[in-house]
């Protein structure tokens, strides 16, 4: 588990956990950051992820274009800019695209 979840309540271990296990989250291997923002590189990789599995994981720092580029194909986003901070009514759109 990561160091930096201690103060978090059962629940919000449990899925961090979990999330964990699917392999969709962490900022690094020590920490989980569970307060912290996301950006687009962040959800649309675990977006994707989540959608499409390992299919269009890479290495390196640009770890995130394969996934952005592949949400814009299939219409879940339309702007893959990595450095956009990530507010709750585009990801609530982006899931919305998502299920359709």
């Amino acid at each position: 588990m990561f160091d930096d979840v201690a103060n978090q309540s059962t629940e919000m271990k449990f899925y961090i956990k979990l999330s964990c296990q699917l392999g969709l989250m962490g900022v690094g291997i020590t920490d989980f950051n569970p307060n912290g923002g996301v950006t687009r590189a962040e959800f649309g990789t675990v977006l994707s992820r989540a959608l499409y599995g390992n299919t269009y994981n890479t290495t390196g720092n640009m770890y995130y274009t394969n996934h952005l580029n592949a949400l814009k194909a299939n219409n879940v986003i339309t702007n893959t800019n990595p450095r956009l901070k990530e507010v709750r009514g585009y990801v609530m759109l982006m899931l919305m695209r998502a299920a359709e």
